[in-house]
Order: C-alpha cells, then structure tokens, then sequence
C-alpha cells in the first residue's frame, strides 16, 4: 500500500511537521503546503533534514472558510499522483497527531474503510452555506480579525467578487443530496480520482462550492457520498473551550473521548511531553 499525506502548514515552526514525518517514515510520503501568508524557511531545513518530506509546488494564502484549502489540496494532490501511483491519500493539518502505533495506523490504511468523517445532511444552517454566496479568500472578506491596511483589495479579488456576481445570476448548481462532515480524511484511490475528475470537470458546481462558506467540510463529501464503510480519521474536541480544543498536554488527551479515531487535533506543538508520546508511536 503506497500512502501520501498531504499537510497543511501554517505555524511558525516546523516543529509539527518534523514530528509527523518523523512518524510517517517508511509508512508514508508527507507532502507539505505551506501558507504562503508564513515563512517557508523552516519547512524548507524541515525538508533537508526529512527525505520523505515534499514541499508543494503550488502555494496559496489559506483563509479560515474559504475555498483555496481545497484548491491547495487539490494541486498538492495533483503533485504527488504526478509522482507515484499512490493507492491512498490523507488530508491533515500540522497540529494533528497519532494515537496509535506507526505498525497499526499501516495497518488501518491497508483496510478498505474510508477515513473521512461524513454524513447526509439537512439542517438549513449548513444547507444556507452552500446556497448562499459567500468568498472568505482574502483578508478584506474574512470574518478574522487583521490589521486595517491588510484588508486592502487587489486585482484578483475584485476578478473573484465579478465571477461571484455572475454566479449569482446563474443560481448555485442543483445537488440531489448534500453531504458534510470532518475536513480531515484519507482515502481510497478511487473516490480521490472520482473527486479530481469532479473538480476539472464540472466547473459549475466548483464555483458554486468556491463561492459557499467552509466548503472543505462539503464539497468532496457531496461528490463521493454516500459511503457505505467510513470512519473518522481525526478526533476534534468540540465540546470544551476554545472550541474546538486545544491539546496541551497528555493529561487532556487521555481526557478525551476520542471514540477510537487513528488521529487527534488540535495540538500545541512543543509540548514534550506531547513529542514523546508520538516518537513512542512510532517505534511501534
């Protein structure tokens, strides 16, 4: 079984990345985007000192919401298949962690299941996400919090906010059965192909998830659902503040209710006692 991780990177040190990698050996090739919002350089010496560690050709600025996460996954996707004919690809972030053995988390991937978190929905706040027009790509549109000067507007913006207006005349594709779920996952190589081939294909339907609202938690699960044997693939704690939680040590960890998912998040990277639980993993 050939695996690809593909990571998303955004925090100030490599620390995460290094520890994942450092996991994935032998398992796995950890292929990493980094935010082109953050400095690179300690990804790039991440990269000199991990053979297994790839650094995206394609870098975008990731916004919370907005629909670069899936086009940044999507080329760094394209990039590894351009590589190796991976027959599974998983989807994470650098703060994510294992829980289990290096030995057991081979053999998981090696399963049929599905590691995505997905289900039907109904409910009309996450049904209004995708009818209603949203674009959260840029600092000028994103509900967080930055510094008045960087919400200026450039060329592409003002191109995205005209292709919006369009689709707004057009109406957002029809979808018989909206799925949603987790945005971490890893998957069968098939439902990855059927996906891509969605993605370049049906140009309307990705405009009308570029123009929604968190569409990494919909779009690829509304192209391949349902799914008869599916399982989560990362734990988040959304039931404690800040939600969803942060891990700082291993006491919360054990903490958690993590319902048996190969994989936890959000970490604060750095805590040693963190790091050692990992490198302990993947001796085993």
């Amino acid at each position: 079984m050939s695996l690809a991780i593909i990571c998303l990177c955004y925090m100030k040190s490599a620390a995460g990345a290094s520890l994942l990698a450092d996991y994935f050996t032998d398992i796995g090739d950890f292929y990493i985007h980094v935010d082109s919002k953050s400095d690179i350089t300690p990804y790039t010496e991440a990269a000199t000192r991990h053979p297994n560690i790839t650094l995206a050709d394609v870098r975008l600025p990731i916004f919370w919401g907005g629909f670069n996460t899936v086009k940044a996954c999507v080329a760094t996707i394209q990039q590894a298949i351009r590589t190796k004919d991976y027959a599974r690809i998983a989807f994470i972030t650098e703060d994510t962690i294992p829980l289990i053995a290096k030995s057991e988390f081979s053999a998981r991937m090696k399963s049929d299941i599905e590691w995505i978190q997905i289900y039907p929905t109904g409910h009309p706040d996450w049904i209004a996400r995708y009818e209603r027009f949203f674009f959260l790509d840029s600092f000028a549109t994103n509900p967080r919090t930055v510094e008045r000067l960087d919400r200026a507007w450039t060329p592409e913006m003002v191109d995205s906010v005209r292709r919006l207006g369009l689709l707004q005349q057009k109406g957002k594709a029809k979808i018989n059965r909206m799925f949603d779920g987790g945005t971490w996952w890893s998957l069968t190589r098939p439902h990855i192909d059927k996906f891509l081939t969605t993605y370049h294909s049906d140009l309307h339907l990705r405009e009308s998830f570029e123009f929604s609202a968190i569409p990494e938690e919909q779009y690829i699960h509304t192209v391949i659902g349902p799914l008869a044997n599916a399982k989560a693939l990362v734990f988040t704690d959304w039931t404690r503040e800040p939600r969803p939680y942060i891990f700082r040590s291993m006491a919360a960890i054990r903490e958690a209710k993590t319902r048996d998912t190969p994989m936890l998040r959000k970490v604060a990277v750095g805590s040693s006692d963190i790091e050692d639980f990992v490198r302990d993993l993947a001796r085993r």
